[in-house]
């Protein structure tokens, strides 16, 4: 049985880098909360690239740190951020705003497909507790 309003079950989708289970209709890892559709999936998506990113980030970090380099105070990070960083952020965004596209062109498709059959979205269950 579907719950909140989600088109898919709780564990449908699954995140490798926190090892998170999700809903795959729209990315919620919040089991029993209210489904979020291609928005709430594009939210995730960039969530996750984010995530990806500032992991790259870090782990570089942790290599250049322990080969003897260190970071240095000054030069390219000194605003906080190297041209690394930068680019692996904007090359996250990037991933994630073609998913986001991605995601919403598949929802429109499936929701062109049930308006053709003249399948009506379902009416969301209340369920008793949380």
């Amino acid at each position: 049985m579907l719950q909140g309003n989600h088109t898919a079950v709780w564990g449908s989708g699954y995140i490798p880098a926190t090892h998170t289970w999700t809903y795959a209709c729209c990315g919620q890892s919040t089991r029993r909360s209210v489904c979020l559709g291609a928005a709430g999936a594009a939210a995730a998506a960039a969530a996750e690239a984010d995530l990806a990113a500032r992991i790259v980030v870090a782990n570089r970090k942790r290599a250049a740190a322990a080969a003897g380099g260190g970071w240095s105070s000054g030069g390219a990070d000194a605003g906080g951020e190297d041209d690394d960083e930068r680019r692996a952020r904007k090359r996250a965004r990037t991933e994630a705003k073609i998913e986001a596209a991605k995601a919403a062109k598949r929802a429109a498709k499936r929701a062109a497909k049930r308006a053709a059959k003249g399948v009506t979205p379902a009416t969301p269950v209340a369920t008793d507790g949380p």
